[in-house]
């Protein structure tokens, strides 16, 4: 919005292709997932969401490239979450089912109001464009991809959700 100079309206349709690559994300995860829960597509929904932060550098002042990477970092961030998101659902204690979610959440909150923050520090403080932003946190989502693998690398498909 800021690189592009974007009206409130205009950058509406930003933020519609962020959710409109979050639900085609997320059915695609149900289309391909059927009974099962693939870890495997939560790697590389974060492995595209760096590559498509990483490209939202390239592409700063072109509308249109803009609009489409905005759309695949919501479809990989859909790839990303459901299946985790299941997988919590599933391999956690009946008993503490419900506070294991409430934990996932409250996780989830927090890195939004983290994201706030950096943000902030990105904008007001260190005064880089937002497409530098995206840069940094591009690096930041890899990090975390690999970490993921490596500890995730064993449990890529997790079968008979219905038990």
């Amino acid at each position: 919005i800021q690189s592009l100079n974007l009206s409130d309206v205009q950058s509406g349709y930003i933020y519609l292709s962020a959710a409109l690559g979050i639900g085609l994300g997320s059915l695609f995860v149900s289309l391909v997932s059927k009974k099962e829960i693939k870890l495997s597509l939560a790697l590389w929904g974060g492995f595209g969401t760096a590559f498509s932060y990483f490209l939202i550098y390239f592409f700063e002042y072109q509308l249109i490239p803009v609009v489409f990477l905005i759309l695949s970092t919501g479809f990989h961030g859909g790839l990303y979450i459901v299946p985790l998101d299941a997988y919590i659902q599933v391999v956690s204690p009946k008993k503490q089912r419900g506070s294991i979610i409430a934990a996932s959440t409250f996780l989830g909150v927090l890195a939004v109001l983290f994201a706030a923050g950096y943000l902030s520090l990105i904008g007001d403080v260190l005064v880089l464009s937002a497409s530098t932003g995206f840069f940094f946190i591009s690096f930041i989502t890899l990090i975390f991809s690999f970490y993921l693998f490596f500890n995730l690398r064993k449990k890529i498909v997790f079968n008979n959700i219905e038990e």
